[in-house]
């Protein structure tokens, strides 16, 4: 049966199971403490859905764990439930997300605002269409605040108007059709500095400080006085100087006041309201009893949660569910006016789905309690009465082959890496390879991998460092250590195998060096260059990919450049002559990724279908006959649903939105999966024996695949130990690498 459906209210926070709760604020006293200035911690905001949670990390990656039935994690499953958190792929540079039953929401940096999910009215992209992954929403841009529901989503734009889309059965979204597909300007709003919505009612504040209600009003959570629904915004009266509104999924609304003073009005469900026993329905606005001095307020559909300016917590509402057993004081069941939850002092962020809870402190660390029978706590599937720290993040992100040395790259920033150590790349004294996986010293805070003459990691505070030699060295010299290369700064991701190098830039330019025979510096030139300089005529690129001697990258536009070796048609421009600077690629348009290799080059499209061009016979085996080079993009056949792909020298790798990893090309290593190894070309199949796939990697002739649990599993050729499971027997089906992880 379907989960029961409600709000998830995401600009703050949102929270669900109640707590324990304790003592009045009078016994507190009045030791109310100044804001403290401290360093960024590792996790930036923490959001619950129902039975889902998500988690905003510093660097603006976004974290999943819990159960999703809807596709609202983005992950290319339409039912995916990993116990452990899991990055969300194409998610970079976000500043806050929102999660409802059935979509989640992102928003960029840039102020543009990602989307995927299951039901098309909520999606914002016209197209009735399930969306797996996160998409950018068509012409929302300068956005500053989003709010997701199961009925509707809210954004805030810089200009201080209020954008909305999904379905307005109660006039939600303002004077409007009853489904609105995509983002349209709610009339007769303006210099609005903050949102909510409930399921079936909104608000917002004004500048000058008043509130303002739409929608529903059958339980007077329009605070107007009646019961009177309404499409048009209009103001609420008696409340100024309001700061920050929380619309509770069931016909209830919340306000905080400048003064830290709570307003609460609408339906009392489970006395979400905290204004009594006594009171079922309040159609005006009321101050909460007792409670002063809020910094910030959440709720859910029947209870709330206040944190105050001397770091205690209150709660009150349905105490069903509770991080802490319940004091002699208070009895099981509802806590009508708020009291204190001593187990949640000292939180500076709180989220809650339904039956469970997370707190971040001041010092970074995540607490989980609650229910977590679906992973949603993130502790293993089992109820938690307190609440208990979670274990660093752990598993794998990525991995890099190189060669016969593979790197993979964790979820807390360290780079591992196993194979030959010719160079040293293995972070120690050269010629001692390793079989297994063992950390690459004193590298912290990596977030992108590349090898070219040497390996080069991007970091997370934009430095990019490299390590080992250029020239083979002999047995126990050692190569040198971990360090930053000099130019570079503000850099946010690096790419490339072969003689060169591309690093992409906060500000959207592409930096290169290295060997430049084919012209793969794209400066004009085929002369090669030791130090990074911008590669010219390129800006506005989110994404980059090198292969050998060519280079493509992606425009925020949807567009895709080239430059370089063309022998191989593998520009895409329908020739094969050599460019010594980039070009466009003809034709091809709402690319989301792209991925360069040895035969083949491929571009995934924002609906789902995969593009390809290179040598024909691997870049869709099933084509008839033709010309041996196909140097225009071409659709792949039955190729569609597409999540992610990656590359070889011969093969490729593509996550379907059905959780399922395709392989297809060259065998002749044994690198599709198939339990065997060939001289034939097959078509895409999927990998036997693989589920809950997150990332994937291919190199010349191995694959690797990370799961949701953040294990790494390879298979292909393992010469000198490749796939890291301590032999170097060639594998032809996944298995488990070794030391990453201890097995189950």
């Amino acid at each position: 049966m379907r989960r029961r459906t409600f709000s998830r209210m995401a600009l703050l926070l949102t929270f669900c199971a109640p707590l324990a709760w304790a003592s009045s604020p009078e016994d507190a006293g009045a030791d109310d403490v100044a804001r403290q200035t401290l360093a960024p911690p590792t996790w930036r905001t923490l959001t619950a859905g129902y039975d889902t949670s998500m988690g905003l990390a510093g660097d603006g990656s976004v974290w999943v764990w819990g159960c999703s039935v809807n596709m609202e994690f983005g992950l290319g499953d339409a039912h995916t439930c990993p116990a452990a958190p899991v990055r969300v792929p194409g998610l970079k540079n976000i500043v806050s997300v929102a999660v409802s039953d059935f979509h989640g929401l992102a928003l960029g940096l840039d102020g543009r605002v990602w989307v995927s999910g299951q039901a098309s009215w909520l999606l914002g992209l016209g197209a009735p269409a399930n969306q797996p992954t996160f998409v950018p929403i068509p012409g929302l841009t300068q956005v500053r605040a989003i709010i997701a529901s199961d009925n509707h989503s809210l954004a805030l734009r810089a200009d201080g108007t209020v954008w909305g889309w999904g379905t307005n059965d109660y006039g939600q979204l303002g004077p409007l059709a009853t489904y609105v597909l995509t983002p349209t300007q709610i009339p007769g709003l303006s210099e609005v500095t903050s949102i909510a919505a409930g399921n079936n009612h909104s608000l917002a504040v004004r500048k000058d400080g008043t509130v303002w209600a739409w929608g529903n009003n059958s339980w007077g959570a329009l605070g107007d006085g009646t019961q009177d629904s309404r499409a048009t915004p209009a103001p609420v009266p008696g409340l100024t100087d309001i700061v920050a509104v929380h619309a509770a999924d069931h016909d209830a609304s919340l306000a905080v006041s400048r003064q830290g003073t709570v307003w609460a009005w609408g339906f009392n469900n489970g006395g979400v309201l905290g204004l009594g026993e006594q009171v079922y329905m309040q159609t005006t606005p009321a101050p909460v009893p007792g409670l002063t001095r809020v910094r910030a307020l959440a709720t859910n559909e029947s209870s709330a949660l206040a944190m105050r300016w001397d770091g205690s917590v209150w709660g009150w509402g349905t105490t069903r569910s509770h991080p802490a057993p319940l004091p002699p004081r208070v009895a099981p069941g509802v806590q009508h006016t708020p009291v204190e939850v001593p187990a949640l002092r000292g939180a500076v962020d709180l989220a809650q789905g339904h039956g469970h809870g997370l707190m971040r402190r001041l010092d970074g660390s995540v607490w989980g309690w609650g229910d977590d029978n679906w992973g949603a706590v993130g502790l293993g599937r089992a109820f938690k009465s307190s609440p208990v720290r979670l274990p660093n993040l752990q598993g794998v992100t990525t991995s890099v082959f190189a060669g016969y040395t593979t790197f993979a790259l964790k979820q807390d920033g360290t780079v591992w890496a196993w194979g030959v150590n010719s160079l040293g790349q293995l972070g120690r004294d050269a010629g001692r390879s390793s079989p297994q996986p063992t950390p690459v010293p004193g590298l912290t805070d990596v977030t992108s991998l590349a090898f070219t003459t040497r390996p080069y990691a991007a970091r997370a505070d934009g430095s990019v460092w490299t390590w080992g030699a250029t020239l083979p060295k002999p047995n126990g010299q050692p190569g040198e250590p971990p360090h930053a290369v000099q130019g570079l700064s503000d850099i946010r991701a690096v790419s490339g195998t072969g003689s060169f190098t591309l690093a992409l830039g906060q500000d959207g330019r592409v930096w290169a060096w290295g060997s430049n025979t084919q012209g793969q510096l794209g400066d004009g030139t085929t002369t090669a260059r030791a130090t990074p300089a911008l590669v010219p005529g390129l800006s506005g690129i989110e994404a980059i990919s090198a292969h050998n001697d060519y280079a493509l990258a992606l425009g925020g536009d949807g567009r895709v450049w080239a430059w370089g070796n063309n022998g191989r048609g593998l520009l895409g421009d329908g020739t094969t002559t050599r460019r010594l600077t980039p070009l466009l690629v003809p034709g091809l348009t709402d690319v989301t990724h792209l991925h360069a290799g040895g035969s083949l080059a491929l571009a995934r499209r924002a609906d789902g279908s995969l593009w390809g061009w290179g040598v024909r016979s691997i870049v869709d085996p099933q084509l008839p006959p033709g010309p041996y080079l196909l140097t225009s993009p071409t659709p792949i056949t039955g190729m569609t649903n597409v999540v992610r792909m990656a590359v070889g020298e011969a093969h490729a790798l593509a996550l379907r939105a059905d959780g399922r990893l395709w392989a297809w090309g060259s065998n002749f290593m044994g690198q599709l999966g198939r339990s065997t190894y060939d001289t034939d070309v097959h078509a895409p199949a999927p990998v036997p024996g693989l589920s809950g796939v997150v990332s994937f990697s291919a190199g010349a002739g191995s694959s690797q695949a990370v799961l949701s649990d953040g294990s790494v599993h390879a298979w292909g050729n393992n010469h000198s130990s490749l796939l890291g499971d301590g032999v170097s027997n060639q594998l032809l089906f996944p298995e488990r690498v070794l030391s990453l992880f201890p097995r189950p």
